[in-house]
């Protein structure tokens, strides 16, 4: 059903998990903040972090961690405490650059920082309105860090142990942006990685948090909540002798989902149901009896795809291409 679902597919993880190689990576840069530590310096250091996150950089990375140990150092002399943010910040920073294909002789060494950085903070978090930010941002760390794993072939007792702690982070906590935005990289983990009792835990926080006054974390909740159901969707195209055994019920309801999560602000809400149109076309294709304009379908995915690469998401041109043909 589909090569050019399938061609989508392979696109979009790939654009989501390739790591830039070492010889990319320029050790030397840094990333250095002028003056005395203060709120200011950490306001900035969160900022570069914002903007890892979205580009997944080895060298954003390194100069974080260079930041970082300086602030270590500073905030030390004077006896001060770091806020548990800056913790989980910085083991984003670390992890970031735990991928034998950044870095091979030091990924070992940037994991094992990373997750006790990953703990430090979640030992001093407070309980306050930024406790549920901050818990968001370490669920979405530990959840990169086991797509690495998965992507090594080295999912063991310990990165279990780290995603049900992730998923205590989304289930113990006012469910915010952040917080959604890590059960949405944890449905997309279940491609490779089936824990069914907390993929029952987030499916329930989400139902709940879908109608959400605020947009963003609606936005991630009906994205999340979308792509688990095109992934179930995809399951059961998979094991089908034919069209009439797949759940069309489930996919229309990934759809819905979709669209209730679309938001200018999350570029991917645009690329997931532009994926879910692209499988709906091809189920479409497969239908002897449907009347459904399989043409139309094509058209509002590629609208869709073509919305997400104005609003800066990552390069689609090859997707965009392949769908124009």
């Amino acid at each position: 059903m589909g090569i050019k679902r399938a061609a989508f597919g392979k696109a979009s993880k790939e654009k989501r998990t390739k790591p830039q190689t070492e010889e990319e990576v320029k050790p030397e840069i840094e990333i250095e903040i002028d003056g005395d530590v203060d709120d200011e310096e950490l306001s900035e250091v969160y900022g570069l972090f914002a903007k890892l996150q979205s580009e997944r950089d080895p060298k954003i990375a390194r100069g974080l961690i260079h930041e970082c140990d300086r602030l270590l150092r500073e905030r030390d002399e004077k006896d001060l405490t770091l806020p548990s943010k800056f913790h989980v910040v910085y083991a984003g920073s670390l992890l970031s650059l735990a991928d034998p294909a950044i870095i091979d002789n030091q990924a070992d060494e940037f994991r094992a920082a990373g997750l006790e950085r990953i703990a430090i903070g979640l030992e001093s978090l407070e309980e306050d309105t930024e406790s549920a930010i901050v818990s968001g941002i370490a669920a979405q760390e530990i959840i990169q860090f086991l797509h690495t794993q998965i992507e090594e072939g080295k999912v063991k007792t310990e990165s279990k142990s780290w995603l049900s702690k992730a998923v205590d982070l989304i289930k113990s906590k006012t469910v915010n942006s952040e917080i959604a935005k890590a059960a949405f990289k944890f449905v997309q983990l279940l491609e490779d990685l089936n824990p069914v009792d907390e993929t029952d835990d987030v499916i329930d926080v989400l139902k709940t948090h879908k109608e959400s006054d605020d947009d963003a974390t609606k936005s991630w909740a009906n994205c999340a909540l979308g792509t688990f159901y095109l992934n179930k969707a995809a399951q059961s195209d998979s094991s089908a002798e034919s069209v009439d055994d797949i759940n069309k019920d489930i996919l229309n309801q990934a759809i819905t989902h979709l669209r209730e999560g679309l938001n200018d602000e999350n570029t991917q809400s645009f690329v997931m149901l532009a994926e879910g149109l692209l499988q709906l076309a091809g189920v479409i294709e497969e239908e002897e009896d449907s009347t459904e304009d399989v043409g139309e379908v094509y058209s509002e995915a590629l609208r869709h795809l073509k919305k997400a690469q104005l609003l800066g998401h990552e390069d689609l041109r090859e997707i965009i291409e392949s769908l124009e043909e």
